[in-house]
This record gives structure tokens, C-alpha cells and sequence, in this order.
């Protein structure tokens, strides 16, 4: 009699204790990144981020960004009036981070199981960008959240098969999508997962769900008070993302890209007839080429798991697998041949990338492998033969690490903490978002730099210094900045 292969189910205490152990593995790995170190500003755009929340908090709607949804905005300007911006926008992006962490597992753990789980989440913190996105003060974080939290749900809906959860979840899931427009590339892996139930779940019950699903947003929307002109139509954050596929478009230096995107007039990008030109091609070979394995611990498997989760024979239960796989794969590969995918952009679906492989390795084990305790041996094998990648990912150092700004605002911010006085940045560094609740100075720069009395800061160009008085002392410096001290 042919043996039966072991693989721990979800109700093994071993297994249970191997899917702990994955948890704090990487929730370890996390903490020791600095994880919750709030006292340097990272991450694109932060500084906009953290004036954008600012300026919702105290109805400067000038300053709010309308191309975001308001929920990361309410969210840290709630808790940046008392804690501080930056240390508000890192806790929100560690928080984020762990949660997405734990989504994965659990994705990976109701997919598969627990061993599978273990390893999507040891190997989950060695993508290049994940370290550093626990200290970014932008929403990417939890929009990856969101999209983890997003799948994690609607998969337990499918396996739980109860009414009971069916408003709860929605009512999740909406959340989810309020948090960015793009989550809502989930909503038909949602609808379809409604029509693998309804012979259990009413009519009703369906409406009710999928209703429930924008309710959170429009909530959001209405809390924020938002004034109606500094709302943008579809449109208009079409047109805006257009313009940001362009300028990606125009520094790959990627040959393809070059000869088949460029020539286009920049009013056909991001539209579904692009699909089928070959610059959307071009981007997505890129994508998978340049980015993809940049970003992505095991990266190099990839092909094989996708190949392994096609292969027959089929059971029942590799339904969900493949639904998961269609409905999420599909649009992520559509919005991978409209733009290129920067760090941030990466970030995202980050627990689908990490989960395809271990589902991957649980499958070929239990269809292919008819041998005792053969997943465990299979997976423990795996994981050695990814510590010499994973360690070169960790160590990899992402665009935005590079970005002599963010440099220069991190190397400004220590100095100025040691002698907190008011601050005048006259740079694109916009540091004074740095330091709020406190009010962004409104005095031009040649007033603050003339002003006699009273301890203060300024941030220039280098090549400005010779508008600064003798009173002033350059105390830092880069190439392109320098920071100057007024002790009054």
C-alpha cells in the first residue's frame, strides 16, 4: 500500500508551532531593520505625505493631495498631532508592515499550510524594499496591508462557507479599498468567490455584501470634508497617472521600452487598447526582467512555481489556489504592462509574490511526492538553498536609500534635534514637515536669513550660500545643500 505523504494540517500542535516560529522569525527580522525607529524621515514623497495630513488637520486644503484617498491622511494626522508626524508615519508603516507579514502567513497557511506559511514569512522580510518601508511616511505600506488583509478575507470567506462572516468581511474589505483605488483590483476575485458560495449564501445576503464593500470609503470621504474643489474626477487622475507613466518611461534606458513606448503620444498610455500594443510588452518584459527579481526573495523560482500550479492532476480543493491566482494575477499583470514598478509600487503585492512559492512547493509535494514527512525535508532544503539570495537582497539598497534628499533631510533632522529652533527650509526638501504639529514658517527666505534676533535654522541650495549673513554658521552640508545655524 502506497504510503501517505504527512503534511501537518492547521490542527497539528506541531504545526501550529511551525507557523509561530515562521511569525516571529520574521517579525524578529523587522525589529532588528529598526522597525518602529522614529527619528529620521524616509520613504517617496514623505515630506508631501506629512503635509498633506497637515493640512487636512487644519483645513489648509492647499496642501492636501486629492489624487490620495483621505484615510492615510486622516490616520496620521490624528496621531501626528500628539505624537509627532514622523513618528506617527513610521508606527503606521512598521504596523502595516507586521501586518502584512502576518496576511501572508495566513494566506499561505489556508492555501497550503503551515510549513508553507513558516517559509513565506521567514523569507517574507529579505525583498529589498521591505526593511526600509517600515520607516517610510507614505501610504504604500498600508496599502500593502490592505491588499494582504484584502486577500486573507476573502479566501477564509470561500473556506469558512458561513453567512455569519459574510457582512463582517465585506464590511473589512471595504476598508481595505478605501485606503487606495488601485485595491480594488480585488473586487472581482471577491465577486467570484460570492458565486463559488451562493448555494449557501441568499440572494440577498450577496447584494448586501457587495454594497457593504463601499460603504467604509464613502465614510472616509465624508469625515474628511473635503471641499469639491480639490476633488479630482476619474479623469483627471488618469491624465495625472499618464503623465507619471511618461516620466518612468523616459529614464529606464530599457532599449524596448525606448523603441516602442516613446513614440506614442502620452494621452494612450494607461488605456486598455494599450494592452495590445507592443510597448505594453516592452514594460511588462521589463518589469519581470529588471525589477522583479530586485525586489523578490526566491524570485529566480517563480517560474516554476506558476508551473507547478498548472500542472494536472487537480483536486477540489485546488480551486481556490487557481481562482487566487486568475483573479489577482490577472489584473497585477495588466497594471505591470501600463507602468513601470518602482519600489513603492512593488510593495503592494508583495504577499502574493512571497505566497507563490511556498503554495507552489505544497503542491508538488502532495500530488507529485508520495513519500513520509517529504514537505518538511523539501521545504527545509529550499530555505538553505535561499540564504546566500536572501542575504544579497538584505543587503541591497533601494532607489530611495540612494536619493541624496533623503539623505540630506535624515543628516538635518539629527542636527537640528540637537538644538530644536524654528526651521526655514528654502529647498525641495521641504524639512519642516519634519517637525510638525508645529506650523510651517511663512516668512521668505531672505527675511529669515535677515532677521537679527532669535535662535533659528535654514536649509539652501549650495550654491545660495552667499546670501547668508556672518551671523550664520554652516553647521551640515552636502553636495547640493547646506544647513546654517542663527544663534541669535
Amino acid at each position: 500500500m502506497a504510503m501517505k505523504l504527512f503534511l501537518p494540517t492547521s490542527n497539528d500542535q506541531s504545526s501550529r508551532i511551525i507557523f509561530f516560529i515562521g511569525w516571529m522569525w520574521g517579525t524578529a527580522t523587522f525589529i532588528l531593520a529598526g522597525a518602529f525607529q522614529s527619528n529620521l524621515p524616509n520613504g517617496y514623497a514623505w515630506n508631501r505625505y506629512a503635509m498633506s495630513a497637515w493640512g487636512l488637520e487644519h483645513g489648509d486644503f492647499t496642501l492636501y493631495n486629492p489624487f490620495r484617498e483621505p484615510i492615510y491622511s486622516l490616520l496620521l494626522s490624528g496621531l501626528g498631532e500628539t505624537f509627532g508626524y514622523v513618528a506617527a508615519g513610521v508606527w503606521i508603516a512598521s504596523t502595516s508592515m507586521l501586518v502584512t507579514l502576518f496576511a501572508t502567513g495566513w494566506i499561505v497557511k489556508r492555501l497550503a499550510n503551515d510549513w508553507a506559511a513558516a517559509i513565506a514569512m521567514i523569507l517574507f522580510p529579505c525583498a529589498a524594499s521591505t526593511l526600509s518601508s517600515t520607516q517610510w511616511i507614505n501610504h504604500y505600506p498600508l496599502q500593502s496591508a490592505a491588499f494582504a488583509v484584502a486577500v486573507a478575507v476573502i479566501v477564509e470567506l470561500e473556506i469558512q462557507k458561513s453567512n455569519r462572516y459574510l457582512i463582517p468581511a465585506a464590511l473589512v474589505i471595504g476598508c481595505c479599498f478605501a485606503v487606495d483605488v488601485r485595491i480594488w483590483m480585488l473586487f472581482p476575485f471577491f465577486l467570484i468567490i460570492l458565486f463559488l458560495c451562493r448555494k449557501k449564501t441568499p440572494l440577498f445576503y450577496m447584494m448586501m455584501a457587495i454594497v457593504t464593500c463601499g460603504i467604509p470609503g464613502e465614510i472616509f470621504e465624508n469625515y474628511a470634508d473635503i471641499p469639491e474643489n480639490r476633488h479630482l474626477s476619474f479623469h483627471e487622475k488618469r491624465l495625472h497617472q499618464q503623465s507619471v507613466v511618461r516620466r518612468w518611461q523616459g529614464f529606464l534606458n530599457d532599449p524596448h521600452v525606448d523603441k516602442y513606448c516613446l513614440p506614442l503620444p502620452q494621452e494612450q498610455l494607461v488605456e486598455p487598447a494599450i494592452l495590445l500594443h507592443p510597448c505594453a510588452r516592452a514594460t511588462l518584459w521589463h518589469n519581470i526582467r529588471s525589477i522583479y527579481p530586485k525586489h523578490v526573495s526566491a524570485s529566480a523560482w517563480s517560474g516554476l512555481a506558476i508551473l507547478l500550479l498548472f500542472l494536472p492532476p487537480y483536486r477540489r480543493e485546488d480551486r481556490l489556489r487557481l481562482c487566487a491566482f486568475f483573479c489577482i494575477g490577472a489584473p497585477l499583470s495588466v497594471w505591470a504592462s501600463w507602468t513601470h514598478f518602482p519600489d513603492r509600487y512593488m510593495l503592494i503585492p508583495l504577499s502574493l509574490w512571497q505566497a507563490l512559492i511556498p503554495i507552489a512547493l505544497y503542491r508538488f509535494c502532495s500530488q507529485y511526492l508520495p513519500l513520509k514527512k517529504s514537505f518538511p525535508i523539501i521545504t527545509g532544503l529550499f530555505l538553505l538553498s535561499q540564504i546566500d539570495d536572501t542575504q544579497a537582497l538584505r543587503q541591497q539598497q533601494t532607489s530611495l536609500q540612494k536619493n541624496e534628499r533623503l539623505q540630506a533631510a535624515q543628516i538635518f533632522v539629527q542636527t537640528i534635534h540637537n538644538d530644536i529652533a524654528p526651521l526655514r527650509d528654502c529647498t525641495d526638501i521641504n524639512l519642516e514637515a519634519a517637525f510638525l504639529p508645529q506650523k510651517p514658517q511663512q516668512e521668505s527666505c531672505s527675511d529669515w536669513v535677515n532677521k537679527t534676533t532669535g535662535k533659528r535654522w535654514i536649509i539652501l541650495a549650495s550654491k545660495e550660500r552667499d546670501m547668508l549673513t556672518k551671523e550664520w554658521k554652516i553647521l551640515s552640508k552636502t553636495s547640493k545643500y547646506i544647513l546654517a545655524y542663527h544663534s541669535g
